[in-house]
């Protein structure tokens, strides 16, 4: 499978509003009501006051399939790429949004390599001893579950990952910048996966009523190739 990355206000401009607020609708993930709630209703309004921009990853052909099937591949019937319409309601996949949120320091680096790349990133705040850091905040990320099996289990979430980072280094190379950080609750499961991302804790931050771990990546070296 080819993927495409879609800012949701490319899609509102091509589209129009109505159409993207069907599509966005349509996103499900059960296991995280939180980020459903997000795109369904407040992604659009986040992306209008530039707050945060949250970007759709669609597929741009079918997966392949070990099935026998007596139809013809859709590939094979056409040579027509799928239109924008097609693709956002048919292929959506996952999405991620983006915000330009800088980070306080001291953050918990795992080496010293690390600390010293952060630190010469980071700045005074005039009139304050707190030293901040110019980065990326992944503030939402999930895939979609409102898909067929078998293309859900061809798009993995090493797949969305490695597309949000992909969009960050973009960014990056226009803005400036190395790093992106998230925050996520104490769960196995979401420290094992963001630590094999290639993402170090960086300490964490307090809540109402519990508390969210931060986790961060640098891309400098990527943004150098």
């Amino acid at each position: 499978m080819e993927y495409e990355i879609i800012n949701i206000l490319d899609l509102i401009r091509d589209m129009g509003r109505p159409f993207t607020e069907k599509t966005l609708k349509k996103f499900s993930c059960p296991k995280n009501p939180d980020v459903e709630a997000f795109i369904r209703n407040k992604a659009i309004g986040f992306a209008k006051t530039r707050t945060a921009i949250t970007y759709l990853v669609v597929g741009t052909k079918k997966p392949s399939s070990n099935k026998a099937s007596t139809e013809v591949p859709v590939e094979e019937t056409s040579t027509e790429k799928p239109s924008t319409e097609e693709k956002v309601s048919k292929f959506t996949l996952g999405y991620f949004t983006l915000a330009n949120k800088p980070i306080a320091k001291p953050i918990e680096a795992f080496n010293e390599e690390t600390e010293r790349t952060l630190s010469r990133f980071s700045y005074d705040i005039e009139g304050s001893t707190t030293k901040v850091m110019a980065s990326l905040l992944i503030a939402q990320f999930a895939k979609n579950d409102a898909l067929p099996d078998d293309v859900k289990a061809e798009f993995k979430g090493s797949d969305l990952m490695n597309l949000a980072l992909k969009q960050v280094r973009n960014l990056h190379s226009k803005m400036g910048g190395c790093t992106v950080y998230l925050e996520c609750t104490d769960t196995p499961f979401l420290i094992d996966f963001y630590k094999k991302q290639g993402f170090f804790r960086a300490g964490e931050r307090q809540t109402e009523d519990s508390y969210l771990l931060r986790f961060m990546t640098v891309l400098q070296k990527h943004n150098n190739n």
